[in-house]
């Protein structure tokens, strides 16, 4: 079941980048640094290690979406995309499940037990977030201004 999820999700929205992720990521790709020219790089390097990019790179945490963004920005063909991100997702899915097997009771008394901090944690990382984006909506007010 789980296998079958990711594979859906990451089927829509590889065909939702196919069709629409180079127009979004031109028009506010300048939020993360990105480019027409970096775009280009990126796209030739998913033509060029298509497969190999998308099978490990989706094992480094954050980078599972962008990967299938890139896919379907780059026209991977979808038959080397999903063949790649079914290797991929087995491996990950049987690690994690081993992972919560071994760790899952332990996690769960920590978190019981320290609930208050991680709230707190929360409350700082959201603030943190929120600091940066008001900074950076100043910062590109400010520079259209002059």
């Amino acid at each position: 079941m789980i296998l079958f999820s990711v594979l859906i999700g990451a089927t829509i929205l590889y065909f939702l980048s196919l069709r629409f992720g180079q127009s979004i990521l031109l028009r506010f790709g300048m939020f993360i640094h990105l480019n027409k020219e970096r775009l280009i790089t990126v796209e030739k390097q998913f033509k060029k290690y298509g497969p190999l990019v998308i099978i490990f790179g989706r094992h480094i945490p954050g980078f599972r979406v962008p990967i299938t963004i890139f896919s379907g920005i780059s026209k991977v063909p979808y038959r080397t995309f999903i063949i790649s991100t079914f290797i991929s997702v087995v491996f990950w899915i049987a690690f994690y499940l081993e992972i919560g097997r071994q760790l899952g009771s332990q996690t769960i008394k920590l978190l019981k037990a320290h609930n208050i901090y991680y709230l707190f944690l929360v409350i700082i990382i959201v603030s943190f977030i929120v600091y940066i984006l008001l900074k950076r909506m100043k910062n590109k007010h400010g520079k259209k201004s002059h």
